[in-house]
């Protein structure tokens, strides 16, 4: 068989697969139509996961960016980063899209967290001295069983439409620790103590960093964090974070 007519039946083929593929989702559709994993309602076309309506109904606030002396914070705790960077209010559908990313295993929403993380950083004036982003790691046994790091999606997201770097292993994770939904703040401090450690081939020395979370509740995780990196040399440690309670 000429050379020509394989081409054009493999064509032919991925077109008819495409075409098939293409009937099935909608099929699918219609028989068991996408709605919000918030309000239940019909999706439109050009709507993922969560509606418009329900989206829009999060609470951003009103101060994204807070220096570490606008935190709050025991007397005498020493933050080893520079300020924190957020996007929306703790309220219960915040904390059940975020519940959906981390647990449910709907990556998906990702995508449009890092998309607002964009439009707050494109906001703020230190921008353009950030080097690369950083993700808070999990433990490889997290890993397995989440199956992704929703802060490394976050800020890949977060940088789709920024010339920023994403180091995802810059920090490594040396310890398993309890989920700290729950925990107070003492709790929380001890269960991220010693948790990380740098990666000796991370070149961190004089660099500005973002540091990437999902929610930054007392800080303790972003402390442990930024605490490596600044020991390492870094010059410049923002947390940011799709929530800040």
């Amino acid at each position: 068989m000429p050379k020509s007519e394989t081409i054009n039946q493999g064509r032919i083929i991925a077109f008819l697969q495409n075409a098939a593929l293409s009937f099935l989702r909608q099929f699918v559709d219609f028989i068991y139509p996408p709605y919000c994993i918030l309000c239940e309602s019909y999706l439109k076309p050009h709507e993922n996961i969560v509606c418009q309506k329900c989206w829009s109904q999060q609470q951003e606030l009103e101060i994204p960016f807070l220096t570490c002396d606008q935190l709050k914070r025991k007397p005498g705790e020493k933050w080893w980063f520079d300020g924190s960077l957020a996007l929306f209010k703790y309220s219960s559908a915040t904390q059940q899209l975020v519940h959906y990313l981390k647990y449910r295993r709907f990556s998906k929403l990702a995508k449009p967290f890092g998309r607002d993380m964009t439009k707050v950083l494109a906001g703020e004036p230190w921008l353009e001295s950030i080097d690369a982003m950083i993700p808070v790691p999990l433990h490889p046994k997290r890993l397995r069983e989440r199956g992704f790091n929703q802060s490394y999606l976050l800020a890949k997201a977060a940088v789709d439409q920024l010339e920023i770097k994403v180091w995802n292993d810059a920090l490594i994770r040396t310890r398993y620790t309890q989920p700290q939904a729950k925990m107070q703040r003492e709790e929380r401090l001890r269960n991220v103590t010693g948790a990380f450690r740098l990666n000796p081939a991370a070149n961190i020395e004089n660099k500005n960093i973002v540091l990437v979370d999902d929610v930054f509740t007392t800080g303790s995780t972003m402390n442990e964090c930024a605490r490596i990196l600044r020991m390492a040399g870094a010059k410049k440690v923002i947390s940011l974070t799709v929530v800040r309670i």
